[in-house]
C-alpha cells in the first residue's frame, strides 16, 4: 500500500488560497517506442549498480538527448539494494511546483523504501553566493552570470552525495555546445538544497529503524 498517497493530501498556494493541482500519468513500456528512441538518440545503457556510479553514465545519455531535442525533461531513478525500482519524470510549472515536487519525491522514496536516487534535470547555476541590497540570497536564475546546465544529482541513504554539472550554451542556429563537466559535492557546488525533503525523510526512516 502506498503510505503517502497524494489523493489524501492537499497543498495550498498561500498567495491565492487555492490548492495546487497535481496530475499523475502512468506509461507502460512500449517496445515500439523503445526502438524509436534508439533510432533517434542512439544506444546507451546504465550498467552501474549504485546511484553514485550511475551518474556519469546518465550524464552521457542526458547530453545525447539534449543535443537532439534541445531540452531534457526531469527524470528520477530510485534504487533499492543495487537495483532500479522506479523511474519517474517529475514536472513542475513554477517554484511552488518545484518545492511540492521534491516533497512528493520524498513520499515516493519512503513508499518504495528506496536507498538511493539519481535525478537528471536542466537548471540554472552560478558559482558561489550573491546577495541583494536586503541581504537576501539571489537565486541563480536571477543572476547575470548564470549558466544553463545539465545537472545529474545522485545520493544514497547512507550519506553518499555526488553532483555532475555540464554547462551548455546555444548557438543562433540552435546547436548545443557543451563545456567540461564539473564534478563535486554539495559543499563545493551548492546545488543539492532542494533535495532536503528526501534527505530528511531518510533521516526519519533511520530514526524509526525502518529498512
Amino acid at each position: 500500500m502506498d503510505i503517502n498517497s497524494g489523493v489524501r493530501q492537499e497543498h495550498l498556494d498561500l498567495e491565492d488560497g487555492f490548492g495546487v493541482r497535481e496530475v499523475e500519468q502512468y506509461l507502460m513500456r512500449d517496445e515500439r517506442r523503445v526502438q524509436k528512441a534508439r533510432e533517434r538518440y542512439g544506444s546507451f545503457s546504465v550498467t552501474a549498480l549504485s546511484p553514485i556510479e550511475a551518474a556519469p553514465q546518465l550524464m552521457k545519455s542526458a547530453c545525447m538527448v539534449l543535443r537532439k531535442d534541445k531540452c531534457h525533461m526531469p527524470m528520477m531513478w530510485a534504487y533499492r539494494d543495487g537495483k532500479i525500482v522506479d523511474m519517474i519524470s517529475p514536472n513542475f510549472a513554477d517554484q511552488n511546483g518545484k518545492y511540492l515536487m521534491f516533497h512528493r519525491l520524498a513520499d515516493r522514496v519512503e513508499s518504495l523504501r528506496s536507498d538511493g536516487i539519481v535525478l537528471v534535470i536542466e537548471a540554472w547555476w552560478a558559482l558561489g553566493e550573491e546577495l541583494d541590497a536586503q541581504g537576501q540570497l539571489i537565486p541563480p536564475r536571477d543572476r547575470k552570470d548564470r549558466k544553463e546546465v545539465l545537472h545529474v544529482a545522485s545520493a544514497t541513504r547512507d550519506g553518499e552525495r555526488l553532483s555532475l554539472l555540464t554547462p551548455f550554451s546555444r548557438t543562433k542556429s540552435g546547436e548545443i555546445i557543451f563545456e567540461e563537466t564539473i564534478t563535486g559535492s554539495d559543499d563545493e557546488l551548492g546545488v543539492l538544497g532542494p533535495f532536503m525533503p528526501i534527505f530528511e525523510r531518510w533521516k526519519q526512516m533511520d530514526e524509526r529503524g525502518e529498512r
